[in-house]
């Protein structure tokens, strides 16, 4: 048998312009996906709102999948889903069912929270999952988990106006 030998390409020196091209491309490429983003988004809520629900599943999921997930353009298509499964879950018959879906918005929510951490309604509907999955399985640490998300959900909500008296305060000096 034969012992493979691997080494390392020789390396080039660094070059400034073919890297600021390739932050360019990337920059460029992260705005286009923006907008595909939004495009897919506007698709798969008016499906929803028809009650499509798994074909607005698939065009979510298919766009998270392609922009990987972890992009701040993501975080309506993780929010449109948690609203999907919360809309299964009020749905369901078998208490199991209602408790799968229920898992899946706590989830989807939040995805959503994590990537906009200023999403209130992203909180909201995490809050309100949790509230839900208290309710079915009688267990007190998910009305623990609930509050906490509520909590946060207000004090993003709480800050915004403060915000804003910041930066119009600072514009006049």
């Amino acid at each position: 048998m034969e012992e493979a030998l691997f080494c390392s390409p020789k390396r080039r020196p660094f070059d400034h312009k073919e890297t600021h091209h390739f932050l360019k491309k990337i920059e460029t490429a992260e705005k286009s996906d923006y907008k595909d983003s939004e495009n897919t988004y506007d698709l798969a809520k008016e499906l929803f709102e028809e009650s499509d629900h798994i074909k607005a599943l698939e065009i979510t999921e298919k766009t998270i999948s392609d922009h990987h997930g972890l992009k701040k353009s993501c975080s309506p298509h993780h929010q449109l889903q948690g609203d999907i499964f919360f809309s299964l879950a009020r749905k369901a018959d078998t208490t199991d069912i209602k408790c799968v879906y229920l898992f899946a918005s706590v989830d989807a929510y939040s995805m959503s929270s994590l990537l906009c951490p200023d999403s209130v309604s992203s909180f909201y509907g995490c809050a309100r999952s949790l509230i839900e999955l208290g309710d079915q399985l009688g267990i007190n640490s998910f009305y623990k988990k609930a509050e906490s998300k509520a909590r946060r959900g207000l004090s993003v909500k709480m800050l915004k106006p403060q915000e804003k008296v910041l930066i119009s305060s600072q514009k006049m000096i």
